[in-house]
């Protein structure tokens, strides 16, 4: 058996015309994460959204974590998904 470790993927819409965010995240959340964890060792599964900045350059004002600014990314845990 190999030992504990963190598999870390990144993705991103790369054709927003073609996959809306929403179709995206409801295929990640509703099948994706649930077929993860019936893998054998994939104990927990957390989803990570980069967090967008505040930005003051004449255009509109952009959100981010209030509740930890100083994170890049909100977490999502996947719980209770198998």
């Amino acid at each position: 058996m190999a030992p504990p470790g963190i598999l870390w993927v990144s993705s991103r819409i790369t054709h927003p015309e073609r996959l809306s965010v929403d179709k995206f995240s409801d295929w990640y959340e509703n099948d994706h994460i649930k077929d993860v964890l019936e893998l054998p060792g994939a104990v927990a599964a957390v989803r990570y959204q980069a967090a967008e900045r505040p930005v003051k350059d004449g255009g509109e004002e952009k959100t981010y974590s209030r509740e930890m600014p100083w994170l890049p990314y909100d977490m999502f845990l996947m719980q209770n998904m198998k």
